[in-house]
């Protein structure tokens, strides 16, 4: 995947789609996003190794507190048999990953799916869906 010309690796878009893409967007996920910026606007490379670096290990962070969150999820709704729209929340569930958390279930389970990031005041949701099933007309309809 990786080739090199003079010296030079080409970045195809797998890197961007697999390797860059997600470390950018881990630090919004988790964190803020400004360091994604420094890190695209640097011209200085010592800053751009650290920033690299600070983003790698966010985005390993992001994968592990993901996991960890389909895990839970996804044992919550073994533990609460299927339904037909599946919605799970939990106060350990990040703001930031509840929308992987339902791409998760949708994938593994066929059906529509709701995460939700419980707060002490405010509570957080994502929602993703199914073809053929419109969940924001779905969720309209129980308001």
């Amino acid at each position: 995947m990786n080739q090199v010309t003079n010296n030079q690796l080409t970045i195809t878009p797998y890197h961007v789609g697999f390797i860059i893409g997600p470390r950018l967007n881990a630090a919004g996920r988790l964190e803020h996003a400004i360091d994604s910026l420094r890190l695209l606007c640097t011209k200085d490379p010592a800053k751009a190794t650290l920033l690299a670096k600070k983003l790698g290990d966010t985005n390993r962070a992001r994968q592990e507190t993901t996991l960890s969150a389909v895990t839970h999820a996804m044992n919550q709704v073994t533990n609460n048999h299927l339904t037909s729209l599946i919605v799970v929340h939990d106060q350990t569930y990040h703001q930031g990953i509840i929308g992987l958390v339902a791409a998760k279930l949708v994938e593994k389970y066929h059906r529509p799916a709701i995460a939700i990031s419980v707060g002490e005041i405010q509570s957080k949701g994502s929602a993703r869906s199914i073809p053929g099933f419109h969940i924001t007309e779905h969720l309209r309809s129980a308001s």
